[in-house]
């Protein structure tokens, strides 16, 4: 039972990982434009804007400015 769920494990990291799109990251706080450090939450619109929501208001993020 271990082996198969460790097997299972392996194949679905190697499916996710062969996207072959690289991850971005980068660090969103005041000092890169954001109006408030406390972000109560985030989605991502179908045109590819990330929405945060913050106790300073709402704010969109297209991957250069907010």
């Amino acid at each position: 039972m271990k082996k198969l769920l460790l097997l299972s494990l392996f194949i679905t990291l190697l499916i996710v990982g062969a996207k072959g799109e690289p991850l971005r990251l980068s660090r969103l706080n005041i000092e890169g434009g954001l109006t408030n450090n406390k972000i109560n939450a985030v989605t991502r619109s179908r045109d590819g804007f990330l929405w945060l929501g913050t106790v300073a208001g709402l704010l969109r993020h297209d991957g250069y400015n907010y």
